[in-house]
Formats: C-alpha cells, sequence, structure tokens
C-alpha cells in the first residue's frame, strides 16, 4: 500500500489546532508531528500495557496503528485494561480498541487483527510497519516478534509488566550488527 506523505502545508486548520501541543515543543515541533502522522505502528497485545500505549499513540496523531491480539474482554481485565468497560464483555479486544482510538481520533487509519503471533505468521504482516511494540505477556510471543522483526528490519520495542514493575528495552533489529532479544 503506498503511503501519501504529508507536507507542511498540507496540515489542515484541524491537524494544526488538534497537534498544536506537540507542534509548540522545541523536540517536536511542526516537523516532528508531521513525521508522526506520517509513520505507522504496530501492537501486539492489547491488555495492560497495550492499552494505554495505543491510546496514546492514538491520541498523539501516529498516522497508522495496525493492533493486534487474540483475546476476547473478561471481568479480570477491567481494572488495568483502560480501554474496556463491563458493556464490552465478551467482544474482541481489537474491534473494541479500534472503535475506542477511532473515536478518539478519528483522522488516523487503524487496522485491527484478531489472531495469535505464532509459528505460521509470517513476516509480512509488518512489511509496511515502521515500528513494532511488543505489549504482549510471554516468552514465546516476544522470540517469534524478534525474529519476525529481525527478518524485515524494524525496530522493536518490549515492555514489560510484573506487579508493581515494569520495564522497557528498545532492540534495533533495523541496524546491522546491534543486539536482539535473543542477545538479552
Amino acid at each position: 500500500m503506498k503511503i501519501k506523505r504529508k507536507t507542511i502545508t498540507d496540515l489542515s486548520d484541524n491537524e494544526l489546532l488538534r497537534y498544536n501541543r506537540h507542534i509548540l515543543l522545541n523536540e517536536i515541533d511542526i516537523c516532528g508531528q508531521k513525521d508522526l502522522l506520517n509513520k505507522h505502528v504496530a501492537i501486539v497485545g492489547l491488555g495492560g500495557l497495550g492499552c494505554p500505549v495505543g491510546f496514546y499513540l492514538a491520541a498523539s496523531g501516529i498516522g497508522q496503528l495496525t493492533i493486534i491480539d487474540k483475546d476476547n474482554i473478561e471481568l479480570t481485565n477491567l481494572q488495568r485494561q483502560i480501554l474496556y468497560t463491563e458493556k464490552d464483555l465478551g467482544k474482541r479486544k481489537v474491534d473494541v480498541a479500534s472503535k475506542k482510538m477511532s473515536e478518539l481520533n478519528p483522522n488516523i487509519s487503524i487496522y485491527a487483527y484478531h489472531k495469535e503471533i505464532n509459528e505460521l505468521t509470517k513476516p509480512s504482516i509488518f512489511k509496511n510497519i515502521d515500528l513494532v511494540i511488543d505489549a504482549t505477556d510471554n516468552f514465546k510471543t516476544r522470540t517469534l516478534l524478534n525474529k519476525l522483526t529481525l527478518k524485515i528490519k524494524r525496530p522493536l520495542i518490549m515492555g514489560a509488566a510484573i506487579k508493581l514493575s515494569g520495564q522497557i528495552s528498545v532492540f534495533r533489529n533495523d541496524l546491522e550488527g546491534e543486539p536482539c532479544y535473543n542477545c538479552l
């Protein structure tokens, strides 16, 4: 799929107003916001980490989001998975998350996949993605995501939360000679 890249003059008045707090930051400014609008990020896992990550990326104006999760919403999810309510019980996480992110920012594109990342997953699932975020909670999926992103040379961010502790790692699988998840 061909993505039209926006130029500074392509930002609409609505976009300039919506993202003005980013634009006012020297670290982002108008060029940085334009870059965000032209990026495509994948989030694998829409649980306690994937929900806030997806919601904030949608709010920030990431142009395209691909969300992947195989689970349905359960009552035990509700105290930490902020995109879901009791009305959502039994529904697919990707469907509810996609709807809520689209309501938050209707100007972005969201692609939702109700599927599991497993040995049969082809690297092409991340072909047009700029960055992959692993918000899953199991070693097997983390290992598979590492292999997939190494094959197609995409950066991988992994987050984890256990009890009251958290960790984040960035693996530059898009660069030669950099350590990957398996190296860790």
